[in-house]
């Protein structure tokens, strides 16, 4: 089971599951789940506004918010931080965005392109602005990836990729679905948990 940052709860379970054992886990659980429902809840609205936020993640690591009059658009120093332009906070979120999306259209490309090749997966890609999933795979095996995941640490970009091809083969969340996903990503189980954990703070 799992809060989603809008409050929804996710319940992952093999194809066949009964309805009614679902509805039973979920009434045996209900404490818990209005418990975390409140603090993921709470978590967002204490959210800064963007334009008053100090610093934004890029593959795992916080960099500070440097602006420059002199600065044309948005660059990324491993010394500095963010090099930002002095505009209207609209105009700056729309050029950060931007840069984000270029930057995770260019990695997830690459990071696609890999797991094709060493596990002869066969799936077209695209970028996504989901809220609620930070991947998704359809009947067409086009492999969705929000463009937020480049927020996140290369080892948790490569386990929602390997989760996706997982997909390819298996549908449902079945035993034979994460015996399939180990194989590919043995340590899974890890990266699921750093997004559970701290997936609320890949933002704009």
């Amino acid at each position: 089971m799992e809060i989603k940052d809008n409050g929804d709860l996710v319940i992952r379970a093999p194809y066949k599951t009964k309805k009614g054992y679902i509805e039973e886990l979920v009434l045996r659980n209900r404490l818990w789940i209005e418990k975390k429902r409140k603090e993921v809840l709470n978590r967002i609205r204490s959210r800064p506004p963007f334009c008053q936020r100090e610093a934004l993640p890029f593959l795992g690591r916080d960099y500070p918010l440097v602006f420059n009059s002199m600065s044309k658009g948005v660059y990324l120093s491993n010394d500095k931080g963010f090099i930002l332009p002095k505009i209207r906070c609209d105009e700056l979120y729309d050029c950060v965005k931007k840069w984000y999306i270029e930057q995770a259209r260019e990695l997830f490309y690459f990071r696609c392109r890999y797991y094709m090749i060493k596990f002869n997966a066969r799936f077209f890609f695209r970028i996504s602005n989901a809220k609620t999933l930070w991947g998704s795979c359809s009947s067409k095996s086009v492999i969705s990836l929000v463009w937020r995941l480049v927020m996140a640490p290369l080892d948790v970009i490569d386990y929602v990729i390997a989760h996706e091809i997982a997909h390819l083969r298996y549908k449902s969340h079945s035993k034979l679905f994460w015996k399939r996903l180990e194989s590919i990503y043995p340590n899974y189980r890890e990266m699921d948990r750093w997004l559970r954990d701290k997936g609320g703070g890949l933002y704009l």
